[in-house]
């Protein structure tokens, strides 16, 4: 697929989609939540099992292409058209 300039749902679907993966022997994993990004994955961690109070940081996403001229800037999936 060829990226397109401007984001669709599609492309953004496609570059976004990652495995974050925990496995926390013994804990209950249900502070984890569907919106979470792997911006906060450790920081929910250590709030959790370490009981630390690091701020959990706001979801962002940016979109860029591959080639120069980059123009990355932040995207808001709700603009995106379908």
């Amino acid at each position: 697929m060829k990226w397109p300039i401007e984001p669709n749902y599609r492309s953004l679907n496609e570059r976004y989609g990652i495995l974050n993966a925990v496995y926390i022997p013994g804990e209950d994993q249900s502070f984890f939540s569907v919106e979470h990004t792997p911006v906060n994955t450790f920081r929910k961690i250590f709030n959790h099992v370490f009981n630390d109070s690091l701020p959990i940081l706001e979801n962002k996403y940016f979109f860029g292409r591959y080639r120069p001229p980059y123009n990355i800037r932040e995207i808001d999936f709700d603009d995106v058209a379908l």
